[in-house]
């Protein structure tokens, strides 16, 4: 693997909250182009891990490199460097309208020429229900609409590497089944991504890679098909005996 093809590449990551040891010497890489999972039960770090990547958590390290270069150590630098978070709990602006949030996700591109039209074309064209209702609040949007939303506006900033955390949490079978169409669709137009999610087989449907994360620390990791198939993660996280 050249380094142009390695996106991201973290070596001994640590966490602590207090006395608390959240993450503990986490080692993981995301290839340009892929979608890496990470699963694990309530409270094994996956969502300390994407927000110490984006720089909301204080964290330690040997290293991490993102696209070539050591990660900016603020919040803001990070986003401008590509690295584009896609939080729990969608976080628009309720207030605003739904064009106006996707519109902000475009602040990173703002010293470029201008192609925030082009993108919004695009954001629309995967979501078409958005498009339908761009002057509406978007504290108006059912939770479905509202992860689009906040996928859509993730999107806005032509991300490097785009982090996904838990974007089915709390939606009905039948939206997730959109959700899952609208990754999917994302990831064949060549975004690389690194998904956080407790719903074990839709990760499974979307990713390349999978590390299942426990207790702070990487319990599995490999291709798809072989984490599936693992005897442990089929009884654990399956139900499968």
């Amino acid at each position: 693997m050249s380094s142009t093809d390695r996106v991201l590449s973290v070596a001994g990551l640590k966490v602590s909250f207090g006395k608390a040891q959240v993450l503990d010497g986490i080692d993981l890489h995301v290839d340009r182009g892929e979608c890496l999972a990470v699963v694990g039960p309530n409270g094994a770090g996956k969502t300390t891990l994407l927000r110490a990547l984006s720089r909301l958590n204080e964290s330690t390290s040997t290293s991490i490199e993102f696209d070539g270069k050591p990660l900016p150590d603020s919040a803001y630098a990070t986003v401008m460097a590509g690295l584009v978070h896609c939080p729990e709990r969608r976080r628009l602006f309720p207030g605003l309208t739904i064009r106006d949030n996707l519109e902000l996700g475009a602040r990173r591109l703002r010293k470029q020429p201008d192609t925030k039209a082009e993108d919004l074309e695009r954001v629309f064209s995967l979501f078409p229900k958005l498009k339908e209702r761009a002057s509406q609040s978007a504290g108006t949007l059912s939770g479905g609409e509202q992860q689009q939303c906040a996928i859509g506006r993730s999107l806005m900033g032509r991300p490097t590497l785009l982090l996904l955390d838990e974007p089915t949490l709390g939606l009905s079978v039948g939206v997730k089944e959109a959700i899952i169409g609208s990754i999917q669709t994302i990831k064949d137009a060549g975004t690389t991504m690194l998904l956080v999610e407790q719903d074990v087989n839709f990760a499974f449907r979307c990713a390349d890679r999978v590390i299942v994360l426990e207790h702070g620390q990487v319990a599995r990791e490999g291709p798809t098909a072989q984490i599936a198939a693992d005897p442990y993660v089929k009884q654990a996280y399956l139900g499968v005996a």
